[in-house]
This record gives C-alpha cells, structure tokens and sequence, in this order.
C-alpha cells in the first residue's frame, strides 16, 4: 500500500498513477489539496507520504532547479537524505568549467535515472503558433519573453 499526495494541479496524473498501480495489486490511498496546503504538510513534515505529487515547469531548462528542490536534504520540500544526491549536486553546482559543468549534470542525471526517488511521468512539450512576420526567440525552458518579439 502506498499513501500518495497531491496537489490539485497534479490530480487527474495522481488518479491516473493510483488506477495503474492498482492493476498490479498496489493500493493507493490518494490524497488531494490546494497546493499551499500540501507546501504545509510538506514544509512541516506534519503527515507523513510515501509520494508526493506536482506539475512543476522546469524555468531553467538545468538539472540543478527541480532536483535541488526535489531532492537535495536541505530543501524544504525533499523527502530524501541521500549523502551521495548530495555530494554530486553540491559538486556540480560548485563547477564553472563548462565541460566539467556538464559532465557533472550527465552524471547527477544518470544517478537519479538510476536510483528513481521519484515517478517521472512526462515532460510537456510547448507548440507555438504565430505570424511569419514576427521574431520570437523562444528559449529552452519554453518560457516566452515578449520583450525579444520585434516585426520583420
């Protein structure tokens, strides 16, 4: 039996999750709230969860952003302590040499590929419709900033 938490943003993935482990014969006992409120039980460590659920959009397109606060012991919102987790994200973000930056993000990458502290479910992939005639540079992240658009 698992208990899992989500926030509202994430529930039809949640109720998706707890309906496939079912087939298999694992019970979900699903919890759904506002996000504020699963950042209370989360923060406080006032219930305890075997999963936590939530959408989170990826602003830096990096590995860093969401397995620092996912994962790392001393965020908030991580529910691991992993000493090696640990050792690997303070080392890549203590690397400026690019080619050793990015060797160290495939590394931290692997690990987490390796080891699953988390259900990955999907990343979503951004579609832009617009006018030949407008320039938009659109980032990595899919994060759109207007002030770049200009008319050819």
């Amino acid at each position: 039996a698992l208990t899992l938490l989500s926030t509202e943003q994430a529930a039809r993935e949640s109720k998706i999750l707890a309906a496939q482990w079912r087939k298999v014969g694992v019970r979900t006992e699903l919890t759904i709230l506002p996000l504020s409120e699963v950042h209370k039980l989360m923060v406080g460590r006032k219930k305890d969860f075997d999963l936590t659920a939530n959408l989170a959009p990826d602003i830096t397109a990096h590995i860093y952003f969401l397995a620092g606060i996912c994962f790392h012991s001393k965020s908030l919102f991580s529910r691991m302590n992993s000493a090696e987790f640990d050792r690997l994200y303070d080392e890549l973000l203590g690397t400026v040499d690019p080619a050793e930056h990015l060797r160290l993000a495939r590394q931290l990458d692997a690990w987490i590929f390796e080891e699953a502290p988390a259900v990955f479910t999907y990343q979503k992939i951004r579609t832009f419709a617009m006018d030949r005639g407008l320039e938009l540079p659109i980032p990595v992240t899919g994060m759109l900033d207007l002030r770049e658009a200009y008319w050819r």
